[in-house]
């Protein structure tokens, strides 16, 4: 009997961080692709590369930007659903002190704050996988700068006098 009990308490804190797990990373894009440079020399060449790196940047920032959020999101839903739980589980134990029907109304809110508790677990999961995503996002982005900055320089390099005309264009972004 006491080996259930311990299988189910496990049960209840490992499953919801799983699913939350698994939720958010079925819900994030998680590549980003990313061009080639030709080994061109001729400048009509390499402007149109440096401005597809440009495209790539942009994109690459506005995901990283939008991982970003996800994670500043799922981080105040995590603290307004363990102050939720926390507050429950307190009311749960002052309960008690009430006469006659305490420990009902204490049941109650006990299994309140045990949900409470399950949801912040799952949104903790979800917090993990977003992150991960955050980090691959941020990884993509410094790539798709640097990418962007070497389409540059070879451009320039290049090109010398006659880059001027693509580098006057406006960013993508």
């Amino acid at each position: 009997m006491v080996v259930v009990i311990i299988l189910v308490v496990l049960a209840a804190l490992v499953l919801p961080f799983i699913g939350g797990h698994i939720t958010q990373s079925n819900r994030t894009p998680v590549d980003i692709p990313a061009g080639t440079t030709s080994g061109s020399s001729d400048c009509s060449v390499l402007c149109a590369e440096w401005d597809q790196r440009r495209q790539e940047r942009c994109l690459a920032d506005a995901h990283a930007a939008a991982a970003q959020r996800i994670v500043d999101n799922l981080r105040a839903e995590l603290a307004v659903a363990t102050g939720v739980a926390i507050a429950l589980a307190a009311s749960a134990a002052a309960a008690t002190l009430i006469p006659v029907i305490g420990y009902v109304v204490a049941a109650v809110l006990a299994v309140a704050a045990a949900a409470a508790f399950i949801a912040a677990e799952f949104i903790l999961g979800e917090l993990t996988a977003a992150g991960s995503a955050l980090t691959a996002a941020e990884r993509q982005a410094a790539a798709a700068q640097q990418a962007e900055a070497e389409a540059r320089t070879r451009l320039v390099q290049t090109c010398g006098d006659k880059a001027a005309a693509c580098l006057s264009r406006p960013g993508p972004c």
